[in-house]
């Protein structure tokens, strides 16, 4: 989120879709890119030598944000933000972030069963086939690329004129 925040501001003359579409693009990048070269990797070394180089990644990504991420002045609590589920109360009771938090779990519990899907699919139609997995995988990431290569601009929503009233 922070990147996102920095790279729209370091953007400030280009459209909030415009830069969404460029960040949107470079992480279905990474969908495409990462799993190609985790296979070389993997097929060049061992497995053992690819799981450090992943546990390298994230000390990297650890130690940058660790290092370049300077937190505020913590604010003081108001008696309705304490408790364990202060955060939830709030989100439900927001008119906008209830609706979309059930969403995005909604969202997210389906994507997991279609990962565990796609996975079931490789092994029993496949021969448990660890390209055919690779493949599937990769396609998602293809998909999600092309999309935002094939619209990187515009309107992101109908203009409000056509909209119902």
């Amino acid at each position: 989120m922070t990147f996102a925040v920095r790279f729209s501001n370091a953007m400030r003359d280009a459209s909030v879709a415009s830069v969404g579409a460029v960040l949107s693009g470079a992480s279905q990048l990474t969908q495409i890119v990462g799993p190609v070269l985790a296979g070389v990797l993997i097929a060049a070394t061992t497995p053992a030598v690819a799981l450090c180089v992943d546990a390298g990644t994230y000390a990297f990504s650890f130690l940058t944000i660790g290092l370049v991420v300077r937190a505020g002045r913590r604010v003081e609590q108001t008696a309705e933000s304490r408790g364990l589920l202060a955060g939830l109360r709030f989100l439900m009771r927001d008119p906008l972030l209830g609706p979309m938090l059930l969403v995005a779990c909604g969202i997210n519990f389906v994507a997991q069963g279609m990962i565990v899907g796609v996975q079931w699919l490789a092994y029993s139609s496949y021969d448990a086939n660890a390209h055919a997995v690779g493949v599937l995988f990769s396609g998602f990431g293809v998909g999600a690329l092309a999309a935002v290569v094939a619209r990187p601009c515009g309107p992101p929503f109908p203009s409000s004129d056509n909209a119902p009233r």
